[in-house]
């Protein structure tokens, strides 16, 4: 069986496609995070929190970013997400000037964005 013969140009070539494909490993590589399934069940309205973390693409890297929009999460979802994040870093986001974020409550067992008193 002829093997063939790969040059150091082809490798890099392999490494950039597998890489952009989301399949190259180390940690927060693009392709390799994901925040967990959303949750939004509650019994009180301690139980939920709102969040604004998304994963953004920075260079080669995800970030756990914030942005100025948001939803109603359990807390014990956002505590999920903040230990995912302190993994992966939240360095070089792009930094947002947000206006207040708005009430949240539970209702009918989940968390609820709800209008200001």
């Amino acid at each position: 069986m002829d093997r063939a013969i790969v040059g150091k140009k082809d490798m890099h070539a392999l490494a950039l496609l597998l890489l952009l494909a989301g399949l190259g490993g180390g940690c927060g590589r693009k392709g390799d995070v994901s925040l967990p399934a959303l949750d939004r069940r509650c019994r009180v309205d301690a139980d939920c929190t709102y969040d604004t973390t998304s994963l953004q693409p920075v260079g080669v890297h995800m970030r756990c970013c914030n942005r100025c929009s948001g939803e109603a999460v359990s807390t014990s979802w956002a505590a999920r997400v903040t230990s995912l994040c302190s993994t992966i870093g939240s360095d070089d986001c792009p930094m947002k000037k947000c206006e207040a974020f708005p009430p949240v409550a539970c209702v009918q067992d989940l968390c609820t964005v709800v209008s200001a008193p």
